[in-house]
């Protein structure tokens, strides 16, 4: 009796076709999971690019919007200044023809 369990023990079972039909099912699973996550680092990726574009976006938008400022602020001067020579070209038309009636 124990002649027949030791042989037995180093027989293989007859049921290894089906469990190798289980293995390649798991394995095609596990690879169909790998490429679904693949896909959806994918995804994620396309969403940190669109991000960037859009924060690319918002900065540019930033510089037109300071751009715009200065123009403002620069003719606000040019304004100032082209008031303050009126002024005075006018008060200095004034005080020539004064002098010249005299």
């Amino acid at each position: 009796m124990e002649i027949n369990s030791l042989l037995d023990v180093g027989r293989q079972p007859q049921v290894s076709l089906p469990l190798k039909k289980e293995e390649k099912k798991e394995k095609k699973e596990k690879e169909k999971e790998k490429e679904k996550e693949k896909e959806k680092e994918k995804e994620k990726e396309k969403e940190k690019e669109k991000e960037k574009e859009k924060e690319k976006e918002k900065e540019k938008e930033k510089e037109k919007e300071k751009e715009k400022e200065k123009e403002k602020e620069k003719e606000k001067e040019k304004e100032k200044k082209r008031k303050s020579t009126e002024g005075r070209t006018g008060v200095t038309s004034l005080v020539s023809s004064l002098c010249a009636r005299q």
